[in-house]
């Protein structure tokens, strides 16, 4: 009884919290057949993505049923150089997802055609610069698609803290091109500590999912 009864409160009180989006969504390591979708929520829930290629019509889902902050689930058998609709959230509700909320898979290996990508550097500083940069990016691209986001490092100032990170770069990048901008990071000096620091420990590899096959 006593057991039943701690499941219980521990059940109600996850049911009752109010789930919010501290990171992401975001998405990591696209290969033609396959995608990483990432988020960080406020309280543990299960994690669930729901994708299809009609976007009234999510078909397809993939999930985990532990319970955790942070959620990283990997959508596989996809077609190549195809696009996709996602919503993330857990077994029993939809956190975030609207119109914007789409990827395109990489093409075939040597398939020709026309790639755009957008390259930023020493981004998350919270500036009036960096957001300008960043809603000027999204006039001029309009409707098009952006098939990769390359971080060329210095991603949060000053010391790529996971604070940091959360109010200096998804705070200002999650709510539009983050949600459909493929996204490959690299560090910077700031994204370690600024300092010298045992880098496994530092957040960005905590953060982001790492190639690990030339993907």
């Amino acid at each position: 009884m006593r057991f039943l009864a701690i499941f219980s409160l521990v059940f109600s009180s996850f049911v009752n919290a109010q789930v919010t989006l501290v990171k992401g969504p975001y998405l990591q390591i696209g290969t033609p057949t396959s995608m990483i979708v990432r988020w960080e929520t406020n309280v543990a829930t299960n994690s669930m993505v729901q994708y299809g290629t009609n976007a009234s019509s999510l078909s397809f889902f993939s999930g985990n049923l532990l319970l955790d902050t942070v959620h990283e689930i990997t959508l596989s058998g996809l077609t190549p150089f195809t696009k996709y609709y996602y919503t993330v959230g857990t077994n029993t509700s939809v956190i975030q997802g609207d119109t914007n909320n789409y990827f395109m898979t990489s093409p075939l290996s040597g398939q020709a055609g026309k790639y755009r990508f957008w390259v930023t550097g020493d981004c998350g500083n919270l500036s009036a610069n960096q957001i300008a940069c960043k809603n000027q990016y999204n006039a001029y691209n309009g409707n098009r698609l952006t098939n990769g986001w390359l971080l060329l490092g210095d991603n949060a100032y000053y010391y790529g803290s996971n604070y940091e990170y959360n109010t200096e770069f998804f705070a200002v990048y999650q709510t539009d091109i983050m949600k459909h901008a493929l996204l490959w990071p690299a560090p910077g000096n700031h994204d370690y500590d600024n300092k010298l620091t045992t880098l496994p420990t530092v957040p960005y590899y905590k953060i982001f999912t790492m190639p690990t096959a030339a993907q």
